[in-house]
């Protein structure tokens, strides 16, 4: 398995473990498990960005070629897009859902 992979399911794994905690904070209402969710999502992103980039270096072309490749930039810019709001506007349980 290249690094390149590895890093995917690492990113993978954290946008899981995002989900949980924002599923906790949904019905607890807890807020430190939305803080807590929301520094794992935002590790899962850069995760990613390291990804896109690695793919992008590797493959000599924006890596949004075929499905897996655009379905993972999808994803990511899901993520990124909901942090830009998370600390924007402080959105009340979105975050189970975007993740």
């Amino acid at each position: 398995m290249g690094i390149d992979k590895l890093i995917f399911w690492a990113a993978t794994l954290l946008y899981f473990l995002a989900t949980i905690g924002y599923l906790i904070q949904l019905v607890t209402l807890r807020k430190d498990a939305e803080k807590a969710a929301t520094i794992i999502l935002l590790g899962g992103f850069s995760l990613q960005s390291l990804y896109i980039v690695l793919r992008w270096i590797n493959l000599k072309h924006p890596p949004f070629i075929n499905l897996h490749e655009a379905l993972s930039f999808l994803a990511w810019s899901i993520a990124g897009t909901y942090l830009i709001m998370q600390f924007k506007h402080k959105p009340k349980g979105l975050g189970a859902f975007v993740t």
